[in-house]
């Protein structure tokens, strides 16, 4: 077992925060990843925020007695610059897309999702609980671009 809590740089799918704590806990990462998993899948995502702290105030290995202002700088600015090249991929992947009405309908869609949700916030929906369906919208929207690829290609 580990005697520092650090971010994995060799176990990592995104930031190296499951592979660090599997190394420090001496269990498989897989575990660490599923436990992630079923938190965020928890009704208020909580596990997307764990990790985000984590992320955050967990340093790197060889950043372990960096001062602790740096050390969450530094990673601070690693999840800005994993937020930036994750953007520019899917900026990309839109303007390289031969079919420009997929992302029409994207747009279009995520634009309606965010006005219904948003009256719902405000409780005008009070007849329809969104909590049991949204789940079904975003099956039907997945469907619905699969199957404009499929007739595009």
């Amino acid at each position: 077992m580990k005697t520092k809590l650090t971010r994995s740089r060799t176990d990592r799918m995104l930031a190296g925060v499951c592979g660090g704590l599997a190394a420090y806990l001496g269990i498989e990462a897989v575990w660490v990843r599923l436990f992630f998993i079923l938190i965020t899948i928890v009704p208020n995502g909580i596990g997307i925020l764990v990790y985000l702290i984590l992320w955050i105030i967990m340093p790197e290995p060889g950043q372990e007695d960096l001062p602790t202002e740096q050390r969450i700088q530094a990673n601070a600015e690693d999840i800005a610059g994993k937020a930036q090249e994750f953007a520019q991929n899917v900026g990309q992947s839109f303007r390289g897309a031969p079919n420009r009405q997929a992302s029409i309908f994207v747009g279009v869609a995520l634009i309606g999702f965010g006005v219904v949700f948003l009256l719902n916030n405000f409780h005008l929906f009070w007849w329809l609980s969104f909590d049991r369906w949204w789940p079904l919208l975003l099956v039907v929207t997945g469907i619905a671009l699969l199957v404009n690829r499929i007739r595009g290609a």
